[in-house]
């Protein structure tokens, strides 16, 4: 029987692991797996016999190999070594800034695991809009960045350009880039090439676009199911009401219903009930991967004095954690809502209930 997101979840916070992974750890999987280190991977190089990346570079039994893909093959080692926290925050000042020289209204965030508070990050995201208040957008300050950067020598290769034909306010760059050059450096330094991927919305999707691309992908898929259960609708665009769903396929739209939230990641976030009061002030050297059991100790506080609690937990957003349910130890679960707010000091977190399911 397969699972359901929910299952999946409670499984992991039962166990500490999904079953279904240990059967997704088998040969060709892992061979797969490997080919994903490239972007633009074609899956019919397994197929066709390719069982590791020198099969690959010698392409064969005549396999296809594009110019993109042959970018990822010769700077795989690169691109696939986590880059430290630090290198990423010299790579976005370096954006943010000459973003800015273009037009000081710019609204630019980092995204992502960088975003999350991970001491490290695969790659960067970064996302760009501007306040529409004054008549003007973002329209055209990509191409007028990319150029830029490049000239400067952070953007190296292009994986993939914007088309800005359909929409000029939305569009997706992905390539790969260095971090500047520090003092004492010079143009031969070594500096590894790190995936750098940009994001352009329109100002009102701003918010629910920081939500899908700051992640985690298991706090995205929780929120979308809780976004299903109560009858909305939750992309990178927006939270959507009056969705009609199909009887016979719960996943099959009919009808997508209107825009009720998008602007900003607190109002999505007060409509489905998920709420975390303690917004960027998480201790960065803290990190929690996956739903985890945590005893919080003595030294916290709630409405009806200190106690000591324990609390089954998932990752919150942007960084953290977010409680599923909370048990006073040696008594039952508390009820729905009854603790309104539980401080833990000593991780400099706050978490606030309703939680994300009923228990």
């Amino acid at each position: 029987m397969e699972l359901t997101h929910l299952d999946q979840i409670k499984e992991i916070l039962e166990t500490g692991e999904l079953r279904r992974i240990e059967f997704e750890k088998t040969e060709d999987i892992e061979i797969i797996n490997l080919f994903q280190g490239i972007y633009g991977v074609a899956y019919a190089w397994y197929a066709a016999g390719c069982r590791t990346l020198d099969d690959i570079r010698n392409k064969k039994a005549g396999i296809k190999v594009s110019e993109v893909q042959e970018i990822g093959l010769q700077h795989y080692d690169d691109i696939n070594t986590r880059m430290p926290r630090e290198e990423a925050h010299e790579i976005f000042v370096a954006i943010k800034e000459t973003a800015l020289s273009l037009d000081p209204k710019l609204f630019i965030e980092i995204m992502g695991s960088y975003r999350r508070g991970k001491s490290t990050c695969g790659d960067i995201d970064i996302l760009i809009t501007r306040s529409t208040e004054d008549g003007k957008t973002h329209e055209g300050i990509l191409p007028t960045l990319l150029n830029m950067l490049q000239t400067m020598g952070i953007i190296h290769e292009h994986l993939s350009l914007p088309d800005l034909s359909v929409d000029p306010l939305e569009a997706v760059y992905r390539g790969l880039c260095v971090r500047p050059l520090r003092e004492g450096e010079g143009p031969e330094s070594k500096r590894l090439r790190r995936r750098i991927d940009f994001l352009t919305v329109p100002w009102i999707n701003r918010g629910a676009a920081l939500i899908y691309y700051t992640g985690d992908d298991i706090f995205n898929r929780s929120l979308r199911l809780k976004a299903n259960k109560m009858g909305y609708s939750l992309n990178q665009k927006g939270l959507s009401a009056g969705v009609v769903r199909s009887p016979t396929r719960y996943t099959v739209k009919l009808c997508d219903g209107h825009m009720i939230a998008s602007e900003t990641e607190e109002e999505i976030f007060r409509i489905l009930g998920v709420y975390s009061a303690a917004f960027h002030q998480v201790s960065a050297d803290y990190e929690c991967s996956r739903p985890s059991k945590v005893c919080l100790g003595k030294n916290l506080t709630n409405g009806y004095g200190p106690s000591k609690w324990s609390m089954l937990c998932l990752p919150v957003y942007p960084h953290g954690l977010l409680a599923l349910g909370l048990r006073k130890l040696g008594a039952p679960a508390t009820p729905q809502g009854r603790v309104k707010a539980i401080q833990a000091p000593s991780l400099n977190i706050v978490y606030t209930l309703p939680t994300l399911y009923k228990r």
